[in-house]
């Protein structure tokens, strides 16, 4: 699995997609369309998530020509900010390393209309692309709001997410007990005003939508380097397959294994 990572790493420049320029008007359609941001650091410094499943709205992104491509293009890199920021500075602020991230994912207002064939294979993909390629990145997953469309929904989609995953989720029905775990895990002012906490969310994602901006900004100023293609490619039943080359595996690893994922970095990008 680790050479089949450090291949696709290599093949979709993983460690420079920061630095490659990108379609920002796409961007902003698909920020538009996916409402998620991080919101914070929890009491061990994990960086926290916040994913509003129910907001989701996959039939503007078809509509508009968001292609899977892109989907795909847009969550690369927002891996990479997470590995070469957010857990970077997370790791800084902790003293150690610090690679793991904590997810509270809101199903309010999520329905079966939802559910299109494009959102399906989103889902699929971006699946397939966390757990072949960042495996281990998740400390737990809090679902909250979680009505009887979310469990048929998730009997659908749960076998694209690997079981490791699977194992670090809970899942509440809503009202006060799910405030109330929330409340636990956190604290009131790191949860969201819309699931009646403190965090003014809309602003706190705004400042960290720039922050990733800053980021990307930072990084085409001053490239590592060549910088390969982003080849992103998903075949007739929406999978993106992994190539099985050998060769230049050994210089990959050495890339791989230098990211600044797993290092502690000063931060590069005010917040």
């Amino acid at each position: 699995m680790l050479e089949k990572c450090l291949q696709w790493r290599q093949r979709v420049g993983a460690d420079t997609v920061l630095e490659q320029p990108y379609d920002t008007r796409l961007a902003a359609l698909i920020r538009s369309c996916r409402t998620s941001s991080y919101i914070g650091y929890d009491h061990k410094h994990h960086p926290i998530f916040v994913e509003r499943i129910g907001k989701l709205d996959g039939r503007r992104m078809e509509r508009e020509g968001v292609a899977d491509e892109d989907l795909l293009a847009y969550h690369l890199r927002e891996m990479e900010f997470m590995g070469q920021v957010v857990l970077a500075e997370a790791s800084a602020a902790a003293g150690h390393t610090v690679d793991r991230t904590v997810t509270m994912m809101d199903a309010h207002g999520l329905s079966l209309a939802q559910l299109t064939g494009f959102s399906q294979r989103i889902f699929r993909l971006l699946a397939g692309m966390d757990s072949d390629n960042y495996p281990e990145c998740c400390d737990a997953i809090y679902v909250v709001n979680a009505g009887t469309t979310f469990t048929a929904i998730w009997r659908l989609l749960s076998p694209f997410v690997d079981k490791g995953t699977r194992d670090k989720i809970r899942v509440t029905s809503g009202g006060k007990h799910s405030q109330q775990v929330l409340f636990d895990a956190f604290g009131a002012e790191l949860v969201p005003n819309f699931l009646h906490g403190q965090l003014d969310y809309e602003a706190v994602r705004q400042q960290w939508l720039n922050k990733m901006d800053a980021a990307i900004g930072e990084r085409q100023k001053h490239p590592k380097g060549p910088q390969p293609p982003i080849v992103l490619q998903v075949d007739a039943n929406g999978q993106h397959p992994q190539q099985q080359q050998q060769q230049q595996v050994q210089s990959a690893r050495s890339s791989f294994t230098g990211a600044s994922h797993w290092q502690h970095r000063p931060s590069i990008a005010a917040g």
